[in-house]
């Protein structure tokens, strides 16, 4: 992120930011072998992987969601990422069972001036949508206007005539 503080005779008179993307820490048990070699650009023959020093990372959408108190969700989506490489540490067995975990680092790549899709459930129930699901949001990378899934008004039933 870059900022700037403008001044105007000598009092603070506006303040840009611009966001450059972002590095997202992910915390998991693993990720699949198969995908870990291919987002990393290794060569992977049988049982063996090769990681080069010069890999060419693979780039990736990203997206992840969150529930909130209400019961409403958050759906995020960064269009273009690469996976930066960390230090992988190993330890022996010991009479306490550690809980795996791997730390990965994804690095958020600005795509034509946007480096992340945001999508709140009861914002858009709120303006008469009917919200969409984690299938419809994450079923494509959105990163255009134009590419926002086509969405149902709520529909509320009738109350039957009275006889």
């Amino acid at each position: 992120m870059s900022e700037l503080e403008v001044y105007a005779s000598g009092i603070l008179f506006d303040y840009l930011n611009r966001t450059a993307g972002a590095q997202i820490a992910l915390n998991a048990v693993t990720l699949p072998p198969a995908l870990l070699d291919k987002i990393e650009g290794a060569i992977a023959d049988a049982g063996f992987t090769f990681n080069r020093t010069n890999d060419i990372e693979r780039e990736f959408a990203f997206g992840y969601w969150g529930e909130n108190s209400d019961g409403s969700f958050m759906f995020y989506w960064h269009p273009v990422c690469k996976l930066i490489p960390t230090e992988e540490t190993h330890q022996t067995r010991t009479a306490e069972m550690p809980e795996p975990e791997r730390n990965y680092s994804v690095r958020v790549i600005p795509y034509n001036n946007l480096w992340r899709t945001r999508y709140n459930t009861k914002k858009d129930e709120e303006a008469g949508n009917t919200p969409l699901g984690k299938d419809v949001f994450f079923l494509t990378p959105i990163y255009k206007e134009d590419q926002i899934p086509d969405r149902q008004p709520i529909v509320t039933p009738e109350p039957p005539p009275e006889p």
